[in-house]
């Protein structure tokens, strides 16, 4: 239920090319045991093209164009505020134009919203890490050691957030494709983030550049 639900939150956005499509939902008439859901044709699946013999015919831009649209489809979902928590090369629909688009959300959920603090946190890493590549090569060492600190120290803060200001979810650790597992699942951190889908996806790219 909970992935009909996103399939249908994330079909009624306008233009969406980055996930499957939720087209129809099939119930039995008698007996409610299990339900049909018809969704939107992929081409190909990513892991059944890295197994077939097309996949030795890929080339540096076939690859990152790949990579571009897997971040690209990645971020629409997370910008939705929904965490995957199973990419993997079978869960990736791909076409001819090397477009990728997200499929399967049984494991999906969605995150809370971020706090103020983390909020504060984003933008001040953002105005500082500009800072160092805009300063001249001979300092840019020593401002991205400064920088580490600056952004360590910000974090603690923001560690501190009391459970008033932001109601914490545990997550279960038991998800993940056993080798698309991000670091803080395999170490049972429940508290992980859409950062572990973007480590599945480094992953793939591995695949990639090892075909």
């Amino acid at each position: 239920l909970r992935e009909v639900k996103l399939l249908k939150k994330l079909s009624e956005i306008e233009n969406n090319i980055f996930t499957t499509l939720l087209l129809d939902i099939i119930a039995p008439e008698t007996k409610f045991d299990h339900i049909f859901l018809v969704m939107s044709l992929g081409t190909t699946d990513m892991k059944s093209f890295l197994e077939s013999r097309d996949a030795l015919s890929l080339n540096e831009d076939h690859i990152l164009t790949l990579l571009y649209n897997m971040i690209c489809s990645l971020h629409f979902v997370h910008s939705m505020g929904i965490i995957h928590r199973d990419i993997k090369p079978g869960n990736l629909l791909m076409d001819a134009n090397c477009g990728v688009t997200i499929c399967d959300f049984g494991l999906a959920r969605t995150m809370p919203q971020k706090t103020d603090k983390e909020k504060e946190l984003s933008s001040f890493r953002r105005k500082e890490y500009q800072k160092v590549l805009e300063s001249p090569e001979e300092e840019r060492t020593s401002r991205e050691s400064a920088f580490r600190d600056k952004v360590s120290s910000k974090l603690n803060e923001a560690r501190q957030i009391s459970g008033s200001e932001k109601t914490k979810r545990s997550l279960t650790c038991c998800v993940m494709s056993r080798f698309y597992r991000s670091p803080e699942v395999i170490t049972v951190q429940c508290g992980y983030n859409q950062s572990a889908d973007i480590w599945s996806t480094g992953c793939i790219l591995l695949e990639f550049l090892l075909t």
